[in-house]
């Protein structure tokens, strides 16, 4: 490129959002740059969420088959422990295999990859600071802007190295912690206590509300918690965090109340933060209000000529989402049919142990819109591939409209979830109901 250029679509982040994007744009005959800040494309889910994280539930789960050996018959599989080194380093092949599969992706299709922060100009063109070289501009025809997400800190108690730590720091380490206080029961909090665990670290969560996981179901939440505390999880619900003094040798968590908790480390898992300022998107008359760009249901902002998608617009923080809806904007924009991410149909998934896999409405939700429904449960431990394969933890779950039985959510929490939840995206999504 020249210090100077014009394309027709600039995407900025390389992110699941971003580089998909990016791609389809390519596909359709446009010319497209794509500008990422980091060194690293993928963004965070290929780098510190989703792929790393998921390699370490492997891990997770095979320490968990070895412990239970006994229980299918096997004996002489000893006492196993994770080499923390050899751990590191299949996480770091596997995400950096698949960050070069991502820049083989692009420098087929001739997307030109900056390397740089990028602020808006103006309705049809920004300024790039260029990691080591000198400022850019650049002049675009349409923009998407797929920034992400960063872990929210709490000023109450700041990250400090080694020990207050964001979700960050637990996947590429050279020694597992020591223990571990989790504050925060989402998804995140849940996921790493689940891996810990299993690993044999002990972990306290410490969650404000009265169930982990609040976007699920108590019933749904319950089964998580209840296999955590079968491996030593200590879950604390309805407690709220004053303070965390990190001077010591150890960390110390103190709690409404006055009890205390003594960890080596404290993660705070209480969400993400999207990364939608600092854009110069403001000074444009596009709203940006605690991170969140304003769009529509089309993913555009208030200017025309710029959308923005994924974490970044603060609607749905899944990667999938984030993809989808890329690929629809970059439809719109090539003048095509296009359909967007609905949170009332697309799946979230928890890879806990066991699974949690959950699309459209929870009875919870149903009973706040004051919706009738009927709910229809059936356990794991009466199925047969469940006791053969000892996961009898769990259920499926159905809310479904009382009048016209239309299923409008489902929820499965135990082996696979998050797998057999598509099923149920496909009842939700295809409006059937329990009668066909």
């Amino acid at each position: 490129m020249s210090e100077t250029a014009t394309v027709d679509l600039v995407v900025i982040g390389a992110g699941p959002g971003g580089y998909v994007a990016a791609i389809r744009a390519a596909q359709k005959g446009l010319s497209v740059a794509l500008v990422e800040k980091k060194a690293e494309l993928g963004g965070t889910c290929l780098n510190w969420g989703c792929i790393p994280t998921k390699a370490l539930v492997q891990t997770a789960r095979t320490m968990s088959t070895i412990a239970h050996a006994g229980e299918f018959g096997v004996t002489g599989a000893g006492t196993a422990k994770v080499d923390p080194a050899a751990l590191k380093t299949r996480l770091r092949g596997i995400v950096d295999t698949l960050n070069r599969g991502i820049a083989g992706l692009l420098k087929k299709h001739k997307i030109q990859v900056i390397p740089g922060a990028a602020s808006f100009t103006g309705p049809s063109s920004l300024k790039i600071a260029v990691r080591d070289g000198a400022p850019r501009e650049l002049r675009f025809a349409h923009a998407i802007v797929a920034t992400g997400s960063t872990p929210v800190e709490i000023p109450a108690f700041p990250f400090v190295k080694g020990k207050v730590v964001s979700s960050d720091d637990l996947l590429f380490r050279d020694q597992l912690p020591h223990s571990l206080c989790i504050i925060g029961g989402g998804v995140i909090g849940c996921e790493f206590a689940s891996i810990y665990s299993q690993m044999g670290v002990p972990v306290t969560v410490v969650e404000a509300l009265d169930q982990v996981l609040p976007m699920t179901d108590k019933d749904v939440a319950d089964v998580v918690a209840k296999a955590l505390g079968k491996r030593g999880v200590a879950v604390k619900v309805g407690a709220k965090v004053e303070a965390v003094d990190a001077s010591g040798a150890e960390c110390v968590v103190r709690l409404a109340g006055g009890e205390t908790i003594t960890a080596a480390e404290v993660v705070v898992a209480v969400g993400r933060r999207p990364n939608g300022a600092n854009l110069g998107l403001e000074a444009l008359g596009v709203t940006v209000e605690r991170g969140a760009i304003a769009t529509d249901g089309a993913c555009r902002t208030a200017v025309s000529t710029i959308f923005a998608i994924g974490d970044c617009n603060g609607k749905i923080q899944l990667a999938h989402a984030a993809s989808h809806d890329g690929i629809a904007v970059v439809d719109t924009i090539a003048g095509g049919h296009a359909h967007f991410a609905q949170s009332a149909t697309c799946p979230g998934n928890i890879f806990t142990d066991p699974e949690v896999g959950i699309v459209g409405l929870t009875e919870k939700a149903a009973q706040q819109q004051k919706l009738a429904v009927k709910v229809g449960k059936f356990p794991y431990r009466t199925l047969g591939r469940a006791l053969c394969a000892g996961e009898t933890d769990g259920f499926f779950k159905v809310v479904a409209d009382a009048a016209t039985e239309q299923i409008l959510g489902v929820q499965i929490v135990g082996a696979h979830a998050t797998d057999l939840i598509q099923q149920g995206v496909l009842m939700v999504a295809g409006e059937m109901t329990l009668s066909a």
